[in-house]
């Protein structure tokens, strides 16, 4: 696995193990809840599968994110499933490891959306996209013939920024 923050990691464990406070999972632990349909769209109970993977404005974000990198889109059931892919995917391990930092960082942007629907004002749709590209820098390292995702003829170094930046 690539280097990204811990929080991160830990977002992907407790994703990938169904342990975050969905309202599903609430709902589980006898949480007094007034609905336990997602926040986001109203049409489904939230669970992870649904908040990371089914719901519209994730499936509309992983749609934008492998056209940006010009990738075919794959079947997505889950986000274990969504990781096989990135392990599997046929693609030099330069590239392999940018894909699994972008992959990484949109899962945290769709929860920070998730987590914004709370708060007021909220994240826009839109915005989980354009902060997801505009956080991940590509810094020209060398000018070597190298492409990472339709970039030729130089080599780069993707670093991702986690926390908003200061203003």
């Amino acid at each position: 696995m690539v280097f990204v923050p811990i929080k991160v990691n830990v977002l992907l464990w407790r994703v990938v193990y169904n342990k975050l406070p969905t309202r599903q999972n609430l709902v589980d632990r006898n949480v007094d809840i007034p609905s336990f349909l997602c926040q986001s769209c109203s049409l489904e109970v939230e669970d992870c599968k649904h908040v990371f993977v089914d719901c519209e404005v994730a499936s509309q974000v992983w749609i934008k994110v492998v056209k940006w990198l010009d990738l075919p889109f794959p079947l997505i059931i889950n986000v274990t499933e969504l990781l096989y892919w990135v392990d599997t995917v046929s693609l030099p391990d330069l590239k392999k490891k940018v894909l699994e930092v972008i992959v990484l960082t949109t899962i945290w942007m769709i929860l920070q959306y998730r987590n914004n629907v709370f708060r007021s004002p909220a994240m826009k749709r839109s915005g989980i996209f354009e902060t997801l590209v505009s956080g991940v820098y590509i810094i020209q390292l060398f000018k070597k013939k190298n492409e990472i995702f339709g970039r030729k003829d130089k080599k780069y170094i993707i670093c991702v920024f986690f926390d908003e930046p200061a203003k």
